[in-house]
């Protein structure tokens, strides 16, 4: 509720229940605020360096940068970042942009950021280099950098190809339902194979190999009577690494829809960490206090994300923007049938490290209509 993160007409909307986006994207970005930081102390115990200053933190992203970005069979990934201002706007310090290029390897643009009038959406710089950055998969920023403006900006491409493809001819429309009753007919791709799998009383979770087997989509499918919203809650990291710990090879009847899914979310401030959103807004009132017209501030944190499954493989993107915006029983083992026919979770992360590169959730959102008596 603090006024540096009000802008005109805002609202923090997120439907868990259909959502799809980039933790990693929004660390990136993160990390790049806390070189403007004073005191990184907040930000640090939120990506869990507690006690250790911003070097921990850069470092650990120029690390991860390596790691992540390699050549490898069956799948690319490709991440990016990026710092951009208008020329009328307050200037970015020297000391943060060069951090910035050491750690992030950083794009820095000036520009003469113009109107919504006269260069419209898809045309502008911020545009062109999200298009660059996700090989055409989006052809435009979360926001515009508009007059006086200025943004952080990452973006993470992804696609990979399953280890094992569905084969089209085993995809057929089924029924979808929720917790009370069927939503709609989707088309469910089906495949008898041993995965990856795990099984509680509140879920039960399937990691479903790509590129060659560096990469996993887990689909987590909540108990029949358990709304996905809270798994979602309850998935923290110490659920996830211990998920991830006790997988074991089963044989199942897979059955995942095939869909498509993108979202805009326009203010992720609401979802991070409160204690690192309290102290970053009293850092920058105490810098507005003292030399409003020089401080760079930003009160806007948007997404825009994608995701596509076939029987191929999956692709995903996520651009990320940091902005300041004044506008707009019985056998014991039998081969068990795993099929995502109601609300699900689902989450693609790194295959040695658990790291998560995106997560998201399937409604059933777009279903074709259900006739029962079809």
């Amino acid at each position: 509720n603090n006024s540096v993160f009000e802008t005109p007409g805002s609202k923090v909307s997120y439907d868990v229940d259909n959502m799809f986006l980039s933790p990693l994207s929004v660390q990136f970005v993160c990390g790049m605020l806390g070189n403007l930081m004073e005191d990184q102390a907040s930000l640090s115990k939120m990506l869990g360096f507690e006690g250790e200053g911003i070097e921990r933190v850069n470092e650990y992203f120029r690390t991860l940068t390596g790691d992540l970005v390699k050549e490898r069979s069956g799948s690319s990934l490709n991440l990016a970042n990026a710092i951009m201002r208008d020329v009328k706007a307050p200037g970015f310090p020297e000391e943060f942009i060069e951090s910035l290029k050491t750690f992030y390897y950083s794009d820095y643009f000036e520009f003469e950021a113009q109107s919504l009038e006269d260069q419209p959406v898809g045309e502008r710089p911020e545009d062109l280099w999200v298009k660059d950055k996700t090989a055409g998969l989006m052809d435009s920023a979360p926001l515009p950098v508009l007059p006086e403006g200025y943004s952080l900006l990452n973006a993470l491409c992804f696609k990979a190809d399953w280890v094992d493809k569905f084969d089209p001819s085993n995809t057929s429309m089924s029924p979808f339902s929720d917790v009370k009753e069927v939503v709609g007919m989707v088309p469910m791709m089906r495949k008898t194979n041993k995965y990856p799998y795990f099984k509680n009383d509140d879920f039960r979770a399937v990691s479903i190999p790509m590129g060659e087997g560096a990469y996993y989509l887990t689909v987590i499918l909540p108990s029949q009577d358990k709304p996905v919203k809270d798994i979602v809650k309850s998935l923290d990291s110490e659920t996830w690494s211990k998920m991830r710990a006790s997988l074991v090879s089963k044989e199942l009847h897979l059955g995942i829809p095939k869909f498509n899914a993108e979202f805009t979310h326009n203010n992720l401030f609401g979802l991070l960490d409160e204690e690192f959103v309290k102290d970053y807004s009293n850092q920058i009132e105490k810098k507005l206090s003292e030399d409003f017209d020089n401080t760079i501030w930003f009160n806007v944190l948007a997404q825009k994300s994608l995701f596509k499954m076939d029987e191929d493989g999956a692709t995903a993107a996520a651009v990320t923007q940091l902005g300041y915006y004044t506008s707009p029983g019985g056998d014991p083992d039998p081969i068990e049938v795993f099929n995502a026919d109601h609300p699900f979770v689902y989450a693609i992360s790194e295959a040695g490290s658990g790291l998560i590169l995106f997560i998201g959730t399937y409604s059933g959102k777009g279903a074709a209509p259900y006739n029962p008596f079809e």
